[in-house]
């Protein structure tokens, strides 16, 4: 909303009408599911009031009176709230309490919050014509306002209603439908004991730095994409040229010898000429992928939607199925709405991505960094708990998986040559130099376990024979 003047949205936005709506639930709180039916904080015009309401539906879902008295400590002090009048704002709400209609309120906000969204994607589209360098043509601009349009057809909340017989024959034409679900065969020990990642998933990719995250994700990416999957993978983390130099070195490896990583990061050119070769003709396979990779430094959620939607388009154009969203990581994406902590900004994006998932039917891997209350304990093997930032991760997620290599932190540990215990250090990190354990920690209907691959870390490639 940002890009677009503020008196834009000033004919779109009915203060009066909001306030109207907090001043009624907060009088008679039986009122509030009415409203939370209809609307949510982000359809309100003034984010303050957005976030009033937030509060209030989730006093209501705790069992507690939602009124000035019980939102004082929330608010006494909130800046954002000063130039209405500070805490006396809310209290002149419902000391001067008239009757109104709910129901009647909450669907214009929300009327005017699907205009305005709807405002912001067609002078996106507007700039994006008149750029005529931009490299999306205009039938791929139409096809995102198109997208955008159809989002807000009174089903852009993933909510389907159903009576029991209709659910019933679903479930039952369900199971003529396949269920394979994406896997990427090149890790096939991943595959065996994760399962796939279904249409509609959230499978989490967690581990420390070091742990070789982002050397699984674009292994899997790229074994998903040769196995016919349409693969999106989405980094914050890195540029295309990184990405591609890691994913090239990773498919040149056979198990015993491939092109070093360094090698692709430095400059190939300097090579010879049968090493530059080989890496046209791999170049040659990924360019055949059904593979798109977005490199972004930063990106809020809005965003990221409107990515996944433009490029399910794009794939579909294609005649191939987008399957599979990797992104890499989760903690660097951030909520479209002010926050008042990470906490809450991390469990804004999990809930997020968790129904986009859902939204557009396609599996999303989403890489996360773990806490470092790993790095304080003896036993460093990690546990539901160490995801970072929030609880709210676990709870979304329908797969967990923790990348962890005993390798990494045995390798700190290297005494002095001369000590007696350096060969036996030695031994110790020749057998562990390549092992790599995906500890699956969370399995939504399925088991868990740990599935051993290597990691080798010179070519950016992560094994696992079956």
């Amino acid at each position: 909303m940002n890009a677009i003047a503020e008196n834009a949205f000033s004919p779109l936005i009915n203060d009066e009408a909001e306030s109207a709506l907090l001043s009624s639930i907060m009088s008679n709180n039986r009122l509030i599911d009415t409203a939370s039916e209809l609307i949510t904080a982000d359809d309100f015009g003034m984010p303050v009031l957005g976030r009033i309401f937030a509060s209030i539906v989730q006093l209501n879902v705790q069992g507690r009176a939602a009124n000035p008295v019980t939102l004082k400590p929330i608010y006494e002090n909130d800046p954002d709230l000063e130039p209405f009048g500070g805490m006396s704002f809310l209290t002149n709400l419902t000391g001067n309490v008239a009757f109104y209609n709910v129901r009647s309120l909450a669907e214009q906000i929300a009327e005017l919050a699907k205009r305005r969204r709807l405002l912001v994607e067609i002078e996106l589209a507007r700039a994006e014509l008149l750029e005529f360098s931009t490299e999306e043509d205009s039938a791929a601009i139409m096809s995102r306002l198109e997208s955008a349009i159809s989002a807000e057809d009174g089903k852009s909340d993933g909510v389907v209603e159903s009576t029991a017989a209709q659910a019933f024959e679903a479930m039952m034409a369900g199971y003529e439908r396949p269920k394979h679900g994406v896997t990427c065969h090149v890790i096939e020990t991943l595959d065996m004991v994760a399962g796939p990642v279904r249409a509609g998933q959230m499978a989490i990719l967690g581990g420390r730095p070091g742990m070789g995250k982002s050397a699984v994700a674009l292994s899997y990416a790229r074994g998903a994409a040769k196995a016919g999957h349409g693969v999106l993978f989405i980094s914050l983390e890195m540029n295309e040229e990184e990405l591609m130099q890691r994913m090239v070195a990773d498919a040149s490896f056979d198990g015993q010898q491939g092109i070093f990583y360094n090698v692709m990061r430095d400059g190939p050119m300097r090579e010879p000429r049968w090493l530059r070769d080989k890496i046209w003709n791999i170049g040659g396979e990924l360019k055949a992928l059904p593979l798109t990779i977005v490199a972004a430094g930063s990106m809020k959620i809005g965003r990221l939607s409107s990515l996944i939607r433009r490029h399910q388009r794009r794939f579909e154009a294609l005649g191939q199925t987008l399957d599979l969203v990797v992104i890499d990581y989760l903690q660097l994406l951030s909520p479209d709405r002010k926050t008042n902590s990470t906490y809450e900004a991390v469990s804004d994006v999990s809930r997020a991505i968790k129904g986009m998932a859902m939204r557009y039917r396609v599996g999303i891997m989403a890489l996360a960094q773990l806490s470092r209350t790993v790095e304080q304990r003896t036993d460093k093997r990690p546990v539901l708990s160490d995801l970072r930032d929030s609880g709210q991760i676990e709870q979304d997620a329908d797969t967990i998986i923790f990348a962890y290599r005993d390798a990494y932190y045995l390798a700190q540990s290297e005494p002095d040559q001369h000590d007696p215990k350096w060969i036996e250090w030695k031994q110790g990190m020749e057998v562990l130099e390549h092992r790599l354990d995906l500890i699956v920690a969370k399995r939504r209907n399925g088991t868990t376990g740990t599935a051993k691959a290597q990691f080798y870390g010179a070519f950016q490639a992560v094994r696992g024979q079956a």
